[in-house]
């Protein structure tokens, strides 16, 4: 499996559509968004979660971490992919499928 810096996904959880995003970052940013003081339990990519009810979840996690959350949710990458190539495991038009591509872009530039 091809690992970038950074990365979007969809996957399906429970008849749902939900947005994952990651990107690598300094520990100083993580120490920031998470206002922690300590780096020891930091963990060096930024993790975001969106749920198709409009909530998001923020975290942190390790390559490994999301080489596996990726798999073991059969996520794909929307970065990498065109719209016609989810068809097979997500029904979405052009249009909303833009939509998570350019928000991806515009999250993961706002934080790289």
């Amino acid at each position: 499996m091809y690992f970038c810096d950074y990365g979007a996904y969809l996957y399906i959880h429970e008849n749902q559509i939900y947005h994952f995003i990651y990107i690598k970052t300094t520990f100083e940013n993580v120490k920031k968004l998470f206002l922690a003081d300590s780096t020891v339990l930091i963990k060096p990519f930024i993790c975001i979660f969106y749920d198709p009810y409009g909530d998001n979840y923020l975290g942190h996690l390790e390559k490994s971490e999301i080489k596996s959350l990726i798999i073991d949710n059969k996520m794909i990458n929307i970065l990498e992919n065109d719209c016609k190539s989810l068809n097979n495991y997500i029904s979405l038009s052009d249009t909303d499928f833009n939509e998570f591509v350019s928000f991806s872009k515009d999250v993961i530039q706002s934080l790289y």
